[in-house]
């Protein structure tokens, strides 16, 4: 892949690649198909809503090139933000990567933990080799002929590297916003500011003088935690579409381990308190309402 870039789909190049898909097609599949499913297949690469939303952005599509030449796409489907629906790559680019490149971007973009696709025939060992697997048998359904797996993105947890600091501060700005500050009150709801980290505290998990810790999958930062002065976690904060998967108990664990006190403190939202009192952490006091910041304190005793 010396030459080839994959990159997302710009306006000008969401027609081409939609053909490009119809040629592999008809290469490959069209020949297992009946006429009818051969029609019906190139209905659904015209339609004019899907086709808006590849040419907005608002449906991810991912388009490679060599040079100046268009030699793969992939793409979401346009009704179901967890589904892929299209994956074609001209046949003198195979073996070379082209498609999982596409597929790595595609599945980042998408931030879906679980994905689905039905695939050709020719396509299954592609995607086995990937990671999806058959969630059925081989389906035969009005000419067309296709099978149905899906796909978990793996996560990683891990220590955050520079890189990972500011866009992992804002991640827990954001959920912070959609499921924390609604429990608070009105003076807190109009301080919102307060919430976020001072250029001192960034430069602290920065130089590594405070520990932080991220969830990633694939690019994409689906959790983080971190911590101040070896004693306190300061937040702890999973993607909702990310939930129940172990991510927070994994963000905790490491970030536990990492720290040097026996004794390790925070501050519990209403929305967390479950979350930490199923962990091990215990109250040390009742609910404090400072200026509408509702919260409990908490400790945890390492070894205990």
């Amino acid at each position: 892949m010396h030459n080839i870039t994959v990159r997302p789909a710009w306006r000008e190049d969401v027609r081409p690649a939609l053909a490009l898909a119809l040629r592999v097609f008809m290469l490959h599949s069209a020949p297992l198909y009946t006429r009818k499913a051969v029609r019906h297949f190139r209905k659904t690469l015209k339609e004019k809503e899907a086709i808006r939303g590849y040419e907005s952005g608002k449906t991810p599509m991912f388009v490679a090139r060599d040079g100046g030449k268009l030699i793969g796409m992939a793409a979401a489907g346009a009704r179901r933000a967890d589904k892929i629906s299209l994956l074609y790559v001209d046949p003198a680019y195979h073996r070379r990567g082209v498609a999982t490149a596409l597929m790595d971007a595609l599945i980042a973009a998408m931030g879906a933990p679980e994905l689905t696709l039905g695939s050709s025939s020719h396509g299954v060992p592609f995607y086995l080799n990937y990671g999806f697997v058959p969630t059925d048998a081989e389906q035969h359904r009005h000419g067309a002929i296709w099978t149905p797996m899906a796909y978990t993105v793996p996560v990683t947890i891990r220590p955050a590297w520079p890189g990972d600091v500011r866009p992992a501060l804002d991640f827990a700005q954001r959920i912070f916003e959609a499921y924390v500050l609604p429990g608070f009150g009105p003076p807190a709801r109009e301080r919102l500011g307060l919430h976020r980290d001072s250029e001192e505290q960034i430069q602290a998990y920065l130089e590594g003088r405070w520990a932080m810790f991220v969830a990633v999958a694939g690019e994409r930062v689906v959790g983080m935690v971190c911590e101040r002065d070896g004693c306190h976690i300061r937040k702890l904060y999973v993607d909702g579409a990310w939930r129940r998967r172990g991510i927070a108990t994994g963000l905790m664990d490491a970030i536990i381990r990492h720290m040097g006190a026996r004794r390790i403190t925070l501050n519990s939202s209403r929305y967390a308190l479950g979350f930490y009192l199923k962990y091990g952490f215990r109250p040390t006091d009742a609910e404090q309402n400072q200026d509408g910041f509702i919260y409990t304190p908490m400790v945890y005793d390492k070894g205990a």
